[in-house]
């Protein structure tokens, strides 16, 4: 009878023009485009800002626990820890550096239970340390005999992710190597292990479920990319060896649930999968002589792409696409970002897509 009754209720409602919902949509879209108030609204990040263009960090991450306080390593051969804690507009030394001098720090990430992660080298070890207390002190938890870096080469990326889970991808000296912690960095296993002939890693993407670490060919001299590796299901694997004809291939995303690459060849963006072939080729609203693929990406939601690539005079534009990399709509330039993005990284947090990059030190984000 209880049943009846709410179907018959339910079918007055229709019959009446009211909707009956059991749960409430989200919609993804720009604000206005759907009703905040009734469905609920993911709006699309579309306005940068210029947060930092001195003593910003080349790499950055930011805390679970705090929407102001960020994480970063600093520019040069040897990264020492950063952090900010006005949302990115100011950063300064941590309360203390879990590397020495003569030693390397590479990436700091927080984690979600609000400890900080550090990796670096130690006279060619390996080495993993951890704060519960925002830097203030460092207990080592993990090393390996093997260095986890080529000192001064950007692009070995650490991750932790809401779940607990923490993830280091790298390449050095041709061996690929993952670290992986399940709580939140106390402890680690080295994870995926493999030869490719590889110089190091340009970049990482990981979402937890799928992504994408490509790597420079045997000599150095370029970006043109020998091999990938391509993570689904949590297990990392090693593709097949490219051409190298794709050009400078220094832009890994995760898109649409995918592991992809990014390469500029002939003044051309062209979106290529983990073995090389074709997806799609890029049409940025800006003339492609002198863009440089070397900038991050950032897949936002489903069908939506961010790319933050250098323009003809040094700057740093930011381009979207929101109907599956169809067309593109360039949304501003960073100021003070200089030459070369390569080595800086893209994540999302407080409803923004946050921006790093490399070279010359600048973070930004887009709202």
């Amino acid at each position: 009878m209880k049943k009846y009754i709410l179907a018959l209720l339910v079918s007055l409602m229709m019959v009446a023009g009211i909707s009956y919902s059991a749960v409430p949509s989200k919609i993804v879209g720009l604000s206005g485009e759907c009703d905040t108030t009734n469905a609920g609204c993911i709006p699309i990040p579309l306005i940068l800002t210029t947060l930092c263009t001195a003593s910003c960090p080349i790499r950055s991450s930011f805390s679970y626990t705090s929407s102001s306080r960020f994480w970063g390593a600093s520019s040069g051969a040897v990264g020492a820890c950063q952090t900010s804690i006005d949302g990115g507009i100011t950063w300064g030394g941590c309360t203390t550096q879990a590397f020495s001098s003569g030693s390397g720090g590479e990436s700091y990430a927080g984690a979600s239970d609000g400890s900080v992660i550090a990796i670096g080298s130690i006279t060619g070890t390996c080495t993993i340390k951890r704060s519960i207390d925002n830097a203030a002190n460092w207990t080592t938890v993990f090393t390996d005999a093997n260095a986890c870096f080529l000192p001064g080469q950007p692009g070995q990326n650490l991750w932790c992710l809401s779940d607990s889970r923490c993830e280091y991808q790298m390449n050095n000296g041709g061996t690929a190597r993952v670290y992986r912690s399940s709580d939140n960095g106390a402890n680690w296993v080295q994870g995926t292990t493999g030869t490719g002939g590889n110089c190091t890693i340009v970049g990482t993407q990981w979402d937890g479920s799928a992504g994408i670490m490509p790597s420079e060919n045997t000599g150095c001299g370029g970006g043109n990319i020998a091999k990938t590796w391509v993570a689904a299901a949590d297990v990392w694997t090693d593709s097949v060896t490219w051409t190298g004809a794709q050009g400078d291939c220094w832009t890994p995303v995760v898109y649409n649930s995918t592991g992809r690459v990014i390469c500029n060849a002939g003044a051309a963006l062209t979106m290529y999968s983990s073995a090389g072939a074709s997806v799609a080729v890029l049409i940025l609203p800006t003339s492609l002589v002198g863009l440089d693929s070397q900038g991050p990406a950032w897949g936002w939601a489903t069908n939506t792409l961010y790319i933050a690539a250098q323009n003809v005079t040094t700057g740093i534009d930011v381009h979207v696409s929101r109907d599956n990399l169809v067309s593109f709509t360039k949304l501003g330039t960073f100021t003070g970002g200089g030459a070369g993005p390569r080595g800086g990284n893209m994540f999302a947090a407080n409803g923004c897509i946050y921006v790093t990059t490399g070279l010359t030190p600048m973070f930004g984000k887009v709202c």
